[in-house]
Protein backbone atom coordinates (compact mmCIF):
# COMPACT_ATOMS: atom_id res chain seq x y z
CA UNK A 1 0.00 0.00 0.00
CA UNK A 2 1.72 3.24 -1.10
CA UNK A 3 1.91 6.29 1.13
CA UNK A 4 0.01 8.25 -1.50
CA UNK A 5 -2.97 5.88 -1.49
CA UNK A 6 -2.80 5.61 2.29
CA UNK A 7 -3.19 9.36 2.76
CA UNK A 8 -5.92 10.18 0.26
CA UNK A 9 -8.76 9.38 2.64
CA UNK A 10 -7.11 11.44 5.35
CA UNK A 11 -6.71 14.34 2.93
CA UNK A 12 -10.49 14.30 2.55
CA UNK A 13 -10.86 14.71 6.32
CA UNK A 14 -12.02 11.14 6.88
CA UNK A 15 -10.77 7.96 8.51
CA UNK A 16 -12.04 4.42 8.74
CA UNK A 17 -13.73 2.57 11.57
CA UNK A 18 -12.78 -1.09 11.13
CA UNK A 19 -14.68 -4.11 12.50
CA UNK A 20 -13.03 -6.55 14.89
CA UNK A 21 -13.91 -10.18 14.17
CA UNK A 22 -12.24 -11.79 17.23
CA UNK A 23 -9.16 -12.71 15.21
CA UNK A 24 -6.22 -11.43 17.32
CA UNK A 25 -4.05 -11.24 14.19
CA UNK A 26 -6.28 -8.61 12.60
CA UNK A 27 -5.09 -5.60 14.59
CA UNK A 28 -1.42 -6.27 13.87
CA UNK A 29 -2.24 -6.77 10.19
CA UNK A 30 -3.81 -3.30 10.12
CA UNK A 31 -0.58 -1.61 11.20
CA UNK A 32 0.59 -0.66 7.70
CA UNK A 33 -2.77 1.04 7.06
CA UNK A 34 -3.25 2.57 10.50
CA UNK A 35 -2.70 6.16 9.32
CA UNK A 36 -6.06 5.98 7.55
CA UNK A 37 -7.90 4.29 10.42
CA UNK A 38 -9.40 6.05 13.46
CA UNK A 39 -10.66 3.07 15.42
CA UNK A 40 -11.64 -0.54 15.54
CA UNK A 41 -15.06 -1.41 16.86
CA UNK A 42 -15.81 -4.45 18.98
CA UNK A 43 -19.03 -5.96 20.33
CA UNK A 44 -20.15 -5.75 23.92
CA UNK A 45 -20.03 -9.13 25.67
CA UNK A 46 -23.11 -11.15 24.82
CA UNK A 47 -24.14 -11.30 28.46
CA UNK A 48 -24.31 -7.49 28.48
CA UNK A 49 -26.21 -6.79 25.27
CA UNK A 50 -26.93 -8.14 21.84
CA UNK A 51 -25.14 -6.16 19.16
CA UNK A 52 -27.19 -6.68 15.98
CA UNK A 53 -24.97 -9.53 14.85
CA UNK A 54 -24.85 -13.22 15.62
CA UNK A 55 -22.24 -13.81 18.35
CA UNK A 56 -19.07 -15.33 16.91
CA UNK A 57 -16.72 -14.60 19.79
CA UNK A 58 -15.46 -16.56 22.77
CA UNK A 59 -17.36 -17.24 25.97
CA UNK A 60 -18.56 -13.83 27.24
CA UNK A 61 -16.78 -14.26 30.58
CA UNK A 62 -13.50 -14.90 28.77
CA UNK A 63 -14.18 -12.09 26.32
CA UNK A 64 -14.55 -9.58 29.17
CA UNK A 65 -11.02 -10.48 30.24
CA UNK A 66 -9.75 -10.01 26.68
CA UNK A 67 -11.08 -6.46 26.17
CA UNK A 68 -8.13 -4.68 27.89
CA UNK A 69 -5.71 -6.63 25.69
CA UNK A 70 -7.62 -5.63 22.56
CA UNK A 71 -7.47 -1.99 23.67
CA UNK A 72 -3.72 -2.23 24.27
CA UNK A 73 -3.07 -3.90 20.91
CA UNK A 74 -5.05 -1.19 19.10
CA UNK A 75 -3.35 1.57 21.06
CA UNK A 76 0.09 0.29 20.07
CA UNK A 77 -0.67 1.09 16.43
CA UNK A 78 -2.44 4.37 17.22
CA UNK A 79 -6.07 3.24 17.09
CA UNK A 80 -8.85 3.80 19.59
CA UNK A 81 -11.56 1.25 20.38
CA UNK A 82 -15.31 1.69 20.07
CA UNK A 83 -17.75 -0.81 21.56
CA UNK A 84 -21.11 -1.62 19.96
CA UNK A 85 -23.99 -1.88 22.43
CA UNK A 86 -26.44 -1.35 19.64
CA UNK A 87 -29.47 -3.50 20.25
CA UNK A 88 -32.42 -1.26 19.32
CA UNK A 89 -34.14 -2.26 22.56
CA UNK A 90 -32.63 -3.00 25.96
CA UNK A 91 -35.19 -3.60 28.75
CA UNK A 92 -35.09 -0.73 31.26
CA UNK A 93 -34.63 -3.30 34.01
CA UNK A 94 -31.19 -4.00 32.50
CA UNK A 95 -30.07 -0.40 32.03
CA UNK A 96 -28.14 -0.24 35.28
CA UNK A 97 -26.27 -3.45 34.53
CA UNK A 98 -25.37 -2.29 31.02
CA UNK A 99 -24.30 1.17 32.22
CA UNK A 100 -22.14 -0.37 34.94
CA UNK A 101 -20.37 -2.49 32.35
CA UNK A 102 -19.88 0.51 30.06
CA UNK A 103 -18.30 2.42 32.95
CA UNK A 104 -15.97 -0.53 33.55
CA UNK A 105 -15.06 -0.87 29.87
CA UNK A 106 -14.35 2.86 29.72
CA UNK A 107 -11.97 2.47 32.67
CA UNK A 108 -10.21 -0.26 30.66
CA UNK A 109 -9.62 2.15 27.79
CA UNK A 110 -12.61 1.71 25.47
CA UNK A 111 -12.93 5.18 23.97
CA UNK A 112 -16.55 5.35 22.79
CA UNK A 113 -19.78 3.36 22.79
CA UNK A 114 -22.27 2.98 19.94
CA UNK A 115 -25.81 2.61 21.29
CA UNK A 116 -29.05 1.80 19.48
CA UNK A 117 -31.58 2.43 22.28
CA UNK A 118 -32.10 6.11 23.12
CA UNK A 119 -33.53 5.41 26.58
CA UNK A 120 -30.45 3.32 27.41
CA UNK A 121 -28.23 6.09 26.06
CA UNK A 122 -29.93 8.58 28.39
CA UNK A 123 -29.24 6.33 31.35
CA UNK A 124 -25.61 5.82 30.36
CA UNK A 125 -25.17 9.57 29.95
CA UNK A 126 -26.53 10.15 33.47
CA UNK A 127 -24.28 7.50 35.00
CA UNK A 128 -21.20 8.18 32.86
CA UNK A 129 -21.28 11.88 31.96
CA UNK A 130 -17.79 11.88 30.41
CA UNK A 131 -18.22 8.85 28.15
CA UNK A 132 -18.34 9.45 24.39
CA UNK A 133 -21.61 8.11 22.96
CA UNK A 134 -22.43 7.37 19.34
CA UNK A 135 -25.96 6.94 17.96
CA UNK A 136 -26.10 3.64 16.08
CA UNK A 137 -27.51 2.99 12.63
CA UNK A 138 -29.93 0.66 14.42
CA UNK A 139 -31.57 3.79 15.88
CA UNK A 140 -32.83 4.43 12.33
CA UNK A 141 -31.93 8.12 12.27
CA UNK A 142 -33.09 9.28 8.84
CA UNK A 143 -34.22 12.81 9.73
CA UNK A 144 -32.52 15.73 11.40
CA UNK A 145 -35.28 15.95 14.02
CA UNK A 146 -34.60 12.41 15.23
CA UNK A 147 -30.91 13.22 15.25
CA UNK A 148 -31.64 16.27 17.38
CA UNK A 149 -33.42 14.10 19.97
CA UNK A 150 -30.29 12.00 20.36
CA UNK A 151 -28.08 15.07 20.70
CA UNK A 152 -30.43 16.81 23.14
CA UNK A 153 -31.38 13.82 25.27
CA UNK A 154 -28.22 11.69 25.28
CA UNK A 155 -25.45 14.11 24.33
CA UNK A 156 -24.11 11.98 21.48
CA UNK A 157 -21.10 13.39 19.68
CA UNK A 158 -21.40 11.18 16.63
CA UNK A 159 -24.29 9.80 14.59
CA UNK A 160 -24.37 6.79 12.28
CA UNK A 161 -27.44 7.64 10.16
CA UNK A 162 -29.92 5.19 8.76
CA UNK A 163 -28.55 3.87 5.51
CA UNK A 164 -31.67 4.98 3.65
CA UNK A 165 -30.12 8.48 3.60
CA UNK A 166 -26.66 7.30 2.59
CA UNK A 167 -27.05 9.00 -0.78
CA UNK A 168 -28.83 12.11 0.46
CA UNK A 169 -25.97 14.50 1.27
CA UNK A 170 -28.42 17.28 2.14
CA UNK A 171 -29.87 15.25 5.04
CA UNK A 172 -26.40 14.23 6.20
CA UNK A 173 -25.23 17.84 6.03
CA UNK A 174 -28.23 18.98 8.09
CA UNK A 175 -27.38 16.41 10.78
CA UNK A 176 -23.76 17.56 10.83
CA UNK A 177 -24.96 21.11 11.54
CA UNK A 178 -26.13 19.85 14.93
CA UNK A 179 -22.47 19.84 15.89
CA UNK A 180 -21.91 16.09 15.63
CA UNK A 181 -19.64 13.93 13.55
CA UNK A 182 -21.31 11.91 10.81
CA UNK A 183 -20.23 8.30 10.31
CA UNK A 184 -21.57 6.38 7.30
CA UNK A 185 -21.67 2.64 6.64
CA UNK A 186 -21.00 2.08 2.93
CA UNK A 187 -20.97 -1.73 2.75
CA UNK A 188 -23.56 -3.12 5.16
CA UNK A 189 -25.17 -5.26 2.43
CA UNK A 190 -28.64 -5.06 4.02
CA UNK A 191 -31.68 -4.57 1.84
CA UNK A 192 -32.65 -0.90 1.43
CA UNK A 193 -35.60 -0.32 3.80
CA UNK A 194 -35.68 -4.06 4.55
CA UNK A 195 -39.25 -5.18 5.31
CA UNK A 196 -37.90 -7.66 7.87
CA UNK A 197 -35.61 -5.26 9.71
CA UNK A 198 -37.70 -5.13 12.88
CA UNK A 199 -38.15 -8.90 13.09
CA UNK A 200 -34.48 -9.49 12.33
CA UNK A 201 -33.49 -6.98 15.01
CA UNK A 202 -35.62 -8.69 17.60
CA UNK A 203 -33.99 -12.06 16.97
CA UNK A 204 -30.71 -10.70 18.29
CA UNK A 205 -31.80 -7.74 20.37
CA UNK A 206 -32.14 -9.94 23.41
CA UNK A 207 -28.97 -11.59 24.59
CA UNK A 208 -30.12 -15.13 25.19
CA UNK A 209 -33.87 -15.46 24.75
CA UNK A 210 -34.03 -16.21 21.00
CA UNK A 211 -32.80 -19.38 19.35
CA UNK A 212 -30.01 -18.82 16.82
CA UNK A 213 -32.06 -20.63 14.19
CA UNK A 214 -34.56 -17.74 14.21
CA UNK A 215 -31.77 -15.29 13.43
CA UNK A 216 -30.52 -17.53 10.62
CA UNK A 217 -34.04 -17.83 9.23
CA UNK A 218 -34.38 -14.07 8.81
CA UNK A 219 -30.90 -13.84 7.34
CA UNK A 220 -31.93 -16.35 4.69
CA UNK A 221 -35.18 -14.51 3.98
CA UNK A 222 -33.35 -11.23 3.42
CA UNK A 223 -30.64 -12.85 1.35
CA UNK A 224 -33.18 -14.47 -0.97
CA UNK A 225 -34.64 -11.04 -1.79
CA UNK A 226 -31.34 -9.39 -2.68
CA UNK A 227 -30.78 -10.84 -6.17
CA UNK A 228 -34.41 -10.19 -7.17
CA UNK A 229 -33.79 -6.49 -7.83
CA UNK A 230 -30.08 -5.89 -7.16
CA UNK A 231 -30.21 -2.37 -8.63
CA UNK A 232 -32.14 -1.31 -5.51
CA UNK A 233 -28.87 -1.64 -3.59
CA UNK A 234 -27.65 1.43 -5.46
CA UNK A 235 -29.82 3.34 -2.98
CA UNK A 236 -27.71 2.48 0.07
CA UNK A 237 -24.39 0.84 -0.89
CA UNK A 238 -21.53 3.27 -1.49
CA UNK A 239 -18.62 2.22 -3.67
CA UNK A 240 -15.15 3.47 -2.67
CA UNK A 241 -14.90 5.80 -5.69
CA UNK A 242 -17.92 7.76 -4.40
CA UNK A 243 -16.52 8.48 -0.93
CA UNK A 244 -14.89 11.81 -2.00
CA UNK A 245 -18.42 13.15 -2.56
CA UNK A 246 -18.84 13.22 1.23
CA UNK A 247 -15.93 15.56 1.86
CA UNK A 248 -16.86 18.18 4.45
CA UNK A 249 -19.84 16.14 5.65
CA UNK A 250 -18.54 12.76 6.84
CA UNK A 251 -15.78 12.20 9.38
CA UNK A 252 -15.72 8.41 9.66
CA UNK A 253 -16.41 5.63 7.18
CA UNK A 254 -17.54 2.58 9.15
CA UNK A 255 -16.89 -0.71 7.39
CA UNK A 256 -19.30 -3.52 8.20
CA UNK A 257 -17.93 -7.00 8.76
CA UNK A 258 -17.66 -8.07 12.41
CA UNK A 259 -18.81 -11.52 11.29
CA UNK A 260 -16.54 -11.61 8.22
CA UNK A 261 -13.18 -13.22 7.60
CA UNK A 262 -9.96 -11.35 8.25
CA UNK A 263 -9.07 -11.43 4.56
CA UNK A 264 -12.42 -9.84 3.64
CA UNK A 265 -11.98 -7.07 6.23
CA UNK A 266 -8.45 -6.31 5.08
CA UNK A 267 -9.65 -6.24 1.48
CA UNK A 268 -12.38 -3.75 2.30
CA UNK A 269 -9.93 -1.57 4.25
CA UNK A 270 -7.62 -1.52 1.25
CA UNK A 271 -10.44 -0.68 -1.17
CA UNK A 272 -11.76 2.18 0.94
CA UNK A 273 -8.31 3.62 1.49
CA UNK A 274 -7.54 3.62 -2.22
CA UNK A 275 -10.97 5.14 -3.10
CA UNK A 276 -10.73 3.92 -6.69
CA UNK A 277 -13.03 0.92 -7.04
CA UNK A 278 -16.54 1.40 -8.42
CA UNK A 279 -17.47 -2.15 -7.37
CA UNK A 280 -19.19 -3.48 -4.28
CA UNK A 281 -17.96 -6.57 -2.51
CA UNK A 282 -21.17 -8.60 -2.37
CA UNK A 283 -23.91 -10.17 -4.53
CA UNK A 284 -21.03 -11.65 -6.45
CA UNK A 285 -19.72 -8.13 -6.98
CA UNK A 286 -21.43 -5.42 -9.02
CA UNK A 287 -20.37 -2.13 -10.57
CA UNK A 288 -21.96 1.27 -9.99
CA UNK A 289 -21.43 3.82 -12.80
CA UNK A 290 -20.64 7.33 -11.50
CA UNK A 291 -23.78 8.97 -12.88
CA UNK A 292 -25.98 6.73 -10.70
CA UNK A 293 -25.06 8.75 -7.61
CA UNK A 294 -26.27 12.04 -9.10
CA UNK A 295 -29.49 10.43 -10.25
CA UNK A 296 -30.24 9.04 -6.79
CA UNK A 297 -29.77 12.40 -5.04
CA UNK A 298 -33.01 13.65 -6.61
CA UNK A 299 -34.79 10.30 -6.93
CA UNK A 300 -38.18 9.61 -5.30
CA UNK A 301 -37.42 5.84 -5.26
CA UNK A 302 -40.58 5.06 -7.27
CA UNK A 303 -38.82 2.61 -9.55
CA UNK A 304 -42.06 1.67 -11.31
CA UNK A 305 -42.14 5.14 -12.90
CA UNK A 306 -38.48 5.24 -13.86
CA UNK A 307 -36.38 2.14 -14.48
CA UNK A 308 -33.11 4.09 -14.71
CA UNK A 309 -31.23 2.09 -12.07
CA UNK A 310 -32.36 -1.24 -13.48
CA UNK A 311 -31.17 -0.28 -16.96
CA UNK A 312 -27.89 1.15 -15.65
CA UNK A 313 -27.26 -1.93 -13.52
CA UNK A 314 -27.89 -4.41 -16.34
CA UNK A 315 -25.69 -2.45 -18.75
CA UNK A 316 -22.83 -2.08 -16.27
CA UNK A 317 -23.00 -5.65 -14.98
CA UNK A 318 -23.22 -8.25 -17.74
CA UNK A 319 -23.53 -11.71 -16.26
CA UNK A 320 -24.97 -10.41 -13.00
CA UNK A 321 -27.65 -13.11 -12.91
CA UNK A 322 -25.08 -15.91 -12.82
CA UNK A 323 -23.02 -14.15 -10.16
CA UNK A 324 -26.12 -13.39 -8.11
CA UNK A 325 -27.33 -16.97 -8.34
CA UNK A 326 -23.94 -18.31 -7.28
CA UNK A 327 -23.80 -15.82 -4.39
CA UNK A 328 -27.24 -16.92 -3.19
CA UNK A 329 -26.30 -20.60 -3.37
CA UNK A 330 -23.19 -19.88 -1.35
CA UNK A 331 -24.92 -17.98 1.45
CA UNK A 332 -28.23 -19.83 1.64
CA UNK A 333 -27.97 -23.02 -0.36
CA UNK A 334 -30.87 -21.85 -2.55
CA UNK A 335 -30.74 -20.80 -6.19
CA UNK A 336 -32.44 -17.55 -7.17
CA UNK A 337 -35.30 -17.57 -9.64
CA UNK A 338 -34.95 -15.77 -12.93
Amino acid sequence: MSEQSSSRLVDLGMRLAVPYNHDPRLIQMLQTMAASIAEIFIPAPLDVSGTFRAWNGPDPVEYRKMVPGIVCAASRIGLSVNMAVNSPFVPPSEHRMVADYIANAASEGVRSFTIGDLHLAEHVRAVCPEVELVASATADIAHVTRARHWVRMAGVSRIVPSRVVNKDPDVLRAMARLGVQIEIIPNEQCLPACPYMFQHAMTIGFRDSVDDTDFRRYCAMCAAMKPAAPWEHYQTEIVPASIPRYRGIVSLVKLAGRDSTTSFILGEVGRFIALESDWTGFLGGYREPPDVFEKLQSCDRVCEDCGYCQSAFIEANPGWQDRGSEWLRRVTGVESGR
